[in-house]
């Protein structure tokens, strides 16, 4: 029999906020919980130094659903390692969650909010919202954007109809901001009364996003509760259904 899939823990720590997310995850998703970067050297690279070609063999040694990280913005130095660390994680097939040291973690997930944008791989996140259902018994808040084209509108309704054909349900939301900033509208609106969000991460670094820092890291800065984020990939973001 094939041995599960496993939730790796990246952290200094196991008495923070990330490690306690983690074994949550861990016993409701039923899965193992393999934790790094507590003081052996050799997987402690992540957390030292983030490095694209150790997430790939950390990836093909443990087959995990998803990775979980402790992360910091306190001061400048941190804040250049969870940049950093996202950089690592670009290319990874699963999704990786960032969970501050700061965080504000409830005792369970149930409630999860996902910002949807007109992008077409954002019906990735139909999946995930759906296992959070399964696994969790959370109840999902798409916030829809207000774009002046549809296909934003359409992605929220393909991840409607995908729940529905799991025999699930959700909550949609009309935000006030458009696709690009609608990340931000859901961090402002939506903390006091998530435990949780689903965001994408950016396509492609631009100029900015290399000065700056991407979206993804400008939302972990900000957020108060943990962000799941899901790699945009051309060869997967069609699902199946109509």
């Amino acid at each position: 029999m094939k041995e599960k899939q496993s939730i790796i823990l990246f952290t200094l720590s196991e008495s923070n906020p990330a490690s306690e997310f983690a074994y949550y995850l861990s016993k409701r998703f039923e899965r193992k919980l393999i934790v790094l970067g507590t003081g052996d050297t050799e997987d402690d690279r992540l957390s030292v130094k983030p490095d694209v070609d150790f997430t790939e063999q950390i990836v093909r040694e443990f087959d995990p659903v998803m990775i979980v990280f402790s992360y910091s913005t306190a001061n400048a130095v941190q804040r250049k390692h969870v940049r950093k660390i996202l950089l690592a994680f670009r290319e990874l097939r699963i999704p990786y969650t960032g969970v501050s040291e700061n965080c504000n973690l409830p005792e369970s997930i149930k409630r999860v909010t996902v910002p949807v944008g007109f992008l077409p791989e954002e019906k990735e996140k139909a999946p995930w919202s759906n296992s959070f259902i399964k696994y969790c018994g959370a109840e999902i808040t798409l916030l829809r954007p207000k774009d002046r084209g549809t296909r934003a509108a359409k992605n929220v309704l393909f991840i409607e109809k995908f729940l529905k054909n799991q025999k699930n349900s959700c909550t949609i939301a009309d935000g006030e901001k458009s696709s690009f900033k609608i990340e931000f509208e859901a961090l402002k609106k939506f903390t006091a009364d998530t435990d949780m969000f689903i965001i994408s991460a950016s396509r492609a670094y631009g100029l900015d996003d290399n000065f700056f820092g991407p979206k993804e890291y400008h939302v972990l800065k900000k957020s108060e509760k943990p962000v799941m984020i899901i790699n945009p990939r051309n060869d997967i973001y069609v699902l199946c259904g109509d």
